[in-house]
């Protein structure tokens, strides 16, 4: 365990990949469409407002968020670890992607099986892209001024 306030577990080697079967990506999207979120949120790194997307998905069952991992891989599993939580409330689970590259991946695979978040999918796969080219478009630069120094 994490600290006090959850229990997380992320998956490093463990990148997302995309499965081939059109029912697999029907049933996530309309997991994120009924239990989850797509989320654009501004994180300070290095005292500076960067946005981030982040796609998650809500379950009291951790066993779909885990199937989630096992078919489409990399998310982050969170679990709160509450010190006197309420038995009338549920455990519930949270899988997280919030890596531009995992985000862009799976909303592009998804995309045409969304039915009420594709506005905010749409959204946040503009940001992807711009970030994703921005990464790219620097590292280029760098390349380029280590062969002319």
């Amino acid at each position: 365990m994490m600290g006090n306030a959850f229990w997380k577990a992320k998956d490093y080697k463990n990148e997302v990949h995309i499965p081939k079967e059109e029912w697999k990506l029907g049933y996530l999207a309309g997991l994120l469409d009924g239990e989850g979120s797509i989320v654009i949120k501004r994180d300070h790194i290095h005292d500076k407002p960067t946005p981030r997307a982040q796609i998650a998905v809500y379950n009291t069952d951790s066993r779909i968020l885990e199937w989630i991992r096992k078919e489409f891989g990399g998310g982050t599993l969170v679990s709160p670890n509450r010190r006197n939580p309420n038995p009338e409330h549920s455990r519930s689970y949270q899988l997280s992607y919030s890596a531009f590259k995992e985000v862009k991946t799976i909303l592009e695979a998804i995309f045409p099986y969304l039915l009420i978040k594709k506005g905010k999918a749409n959204e946040a796969l503009n940001l992807c892209n711009r970030k994703l080219e921005q990464w790219a478009t620097q590292r280029y630069k760098n390349r380029l001024e280590r062969v002319a120094g």
